[in-house]
């Protein structure tokens, strides 16, 4: 089933005269999609169900905590949190990804340092995620076995 008619009517009524082009990249498990809608700015759909809506949900959580204290993230638009699909609209950040990225390697190494630096000036008290190594290695066994069951890892 297209992950788009898994949405309420007033979602895809919103989507109805956009162009949704498929992100191909990312190991979320949810659908992704590029918004292209005349005189609007870009944006960004991702719908997920099963195990991978509650990666979203945390994933919505996460982004949302991270703009209301400062770090650079998507803005988020609108959000879908049913028990069996989740779904998050956001903005597209200005800049190109850093794997496809023109800029000079000096450049991006300094933008990413400049982010990272601004992210981790967060006070480890007010964060209340757990993101310690075992919790993000288990993570990130779960998406490569999740990547392996679906042929997408080499």
């Amino acid at each position: 089933m297209d992950a788009v008619e898994l949405l309420p009517a007033s979602w895809r009524s919103e989507l109805a005269n956009a162009s949704l082009e498929p992100v191909r990249s990312g190991l979320s498990g949810a659908s992704v999609f590029r918004v292209h809608k005349a005189m609007s700015p870009d944006r960004f759909l991702k719908v997920a169900t099963g195990t991978d809506a509650e990666q979203l949900r945390h994933e919505i959580v996460r982004t949302s905590w991270l703009g209301l204290h400062g770090v650079h993230v998507p803005p988020v638009v609108r959000t879908l949190l049913q028990p069996d699909v989740v779904a998050i609209l956001m903005g597209a950040l200005p800049g190109e990804p850093v794997g496809r990225s023109t800029l000079p390697p000096d450049q991006v190494v300094t933008a990413l340092a400049r982010e990272l630096s601004e992210l981790h000036s967060l006070g480890i008290e007010s964060c209340p995620f757990d993101e310690s190594i075992a919790v993000r290695l288990a993570r990130a066994q779960s998406a490569i076995s999740r990547q392996s069951r679906c042929g997408r890892v080499r």
